[in-house]
């Protein structure tokens, strides 16, 4: 258990964090999905992959978590989304060596994440699959219990969206770098 939790933690709480919005939340999001997998772990079928099966109990744990607050209506911060980016040992170690770099990095990925996070929910999960844990769309599709051909679609979907509403702000703040969006369509993954 020890190993999954090194080997899933940093990942599941990325995930967690940019699909709710609020970093506040991840942790404790984090903490739940290992609860579940602990829980579920003699339901897992050794056949299957581990990576597509934590990613599936985490995209329904973040889901469960956002119905909980909308039924609440909670109100979240008056600024929109905390959009507060967990880092790794690696990013750390990169603001010590070159910190204006990432800082500049940082002010250019903003924009990026403020609208992956106003993305409808199921395109949300299929680009912080597909673009921040590197999955395929088969796997995807196996996280989100349908076709490949409706991740394909969803995916479509919110690259178009992203690019119509990122080319004024990329090419304002000179990051108009459309590598994410170049190659990604329907069939790219599959």
């Amino acid at each position: 258990m020890e190993s999954l939790v090194q080997r899933y933690h940093g990942p599941v709480l990325n995930f967690a964090a940019r699909f709710v919005g609020r970093g506040d939340m991840a942790e404790d999001l984090a903490q739940d999905v290992f609860a579940k997998i602990i829980r579920r772990l003699d339901t897992f079928d050794e056949r299957a992959d581990l990576t597509t099966w934590v990613f599936a109990i985490t995209a329904n744990t973040c889901r469960d978590a956002l119905r909980k607050v909308k039924r609440r209506r909670e109100v979240l911060e008056a600024d929109g989304p905390d959009l507060h980016v967990i880092t790794d040992r690696t990013a750390d170690e990169d603001v010590r060596s070159a910190p204006a770099e990432v800082v500049e990095r940082e002010v250019r990925a903003l924009p990026i994440r403020r609208a992956v996070a106003e993305l409808p929910e199921p395109h949300r999960t299929v680009v912080l699959l597909r673009f921040f844990q590197d999955m395929s769309l088969k796997e995807i599709a196996e996280v989100c219990e349908c076709s490949v051909g409706t991740i394909g679609s969803r995916l479509h979907y919110a690259i178009k969206r992203l690019k119509k509403e990122l080319v004024g702000e990329l090419s304002e703040s000179g990051g108009g770098n459309d590598d994410m969006c170049e190659g990604q369509g329907p069939a790219a993954g599959a």
